[in-house]
């Protein structure tokens, strides 16, 4: 009840100081309301969590938890060799995209991802920006994308299908973009 008060009282501040109108309280109150739970988010994702265990993809958890990437591409691509513009630091000469100032991002990743290629990412949405639950896939190969969208079917819909894109890493000017592809799946309304 006294977390209620607090709660009602700093709403009263913030609308009274202009920094929020009554409507934008009560539309985040309904988003936080909706907002998907760890628990129901995970049980969302549960296909896929199997399908990538039976396929021995390395991907972003160990499947029974998970981290948000920031980056995806250069998750993808962190120990690739890849090609390297002649301009850049390296010369033309194929490099590691370790070796370069994303290195440090590695201790974001978790369990294979570290000394690994990855399969597939996956970048949950199940705590911010959509409260249905959502989530991103990335992969170089656009076959598990289309595996992943058929498992999925049950639990979620196809919020983007796949399309290709180009990385673009931390170090732009040192490495040629490389292709990768990417998909939403949103919670089935």
């Amino acid at each position: 009840m006294k977390k209620q008060i607090l709660s009602e009282e700093f709403r009263r501040m913030q609308v009274l100081a202009g920094l929020i109108t009554e409507a934008q309280y009560k539309e985040k109150v309904q988003m936080l309301n909706e907002k998907i739970s760890y628990d129901d988010f995970e049980q969302m994702i549960k296909p896929f969590l199997d399908l990538a265990k039976s396929k021995g993809w390395v991907w972003n958890s160990s499947g029974d938890s998970w981290t948000q990437i920031a980056s995806p591409s250069i998750a993808l691509y962190h120990t690739d060799t890849l090609p390297t513009t002649k301009d850049g630091e390296y010369k033309g000469q194929p490099t590691p995209l370790a070796k370069d100032a994303v290195a440090s991002q590695q201790m974001n990743y978790r369990d294979k991802l570290a000394t690994k290629n990855a399969d597939v990412i996956m970048n949950p949405d199940y705590d911010s920006y959509d409260p249905a639950g959502a989530a991103d896939f990335y992969s170089k190969d656009k076959a598990i994308l289309d595996t992943i969208k058929k498992a999925m079917v049950s639990t979620m819909d196809v919020a983007k299908d796949i399309k290709e894109l180009s990385s673009q890493f931390t170090s732009g000017k040192d490495f040629e973009p490389q292709k990768y592809f990417y998909m939403e799946l949103r919670k089935k309304a």
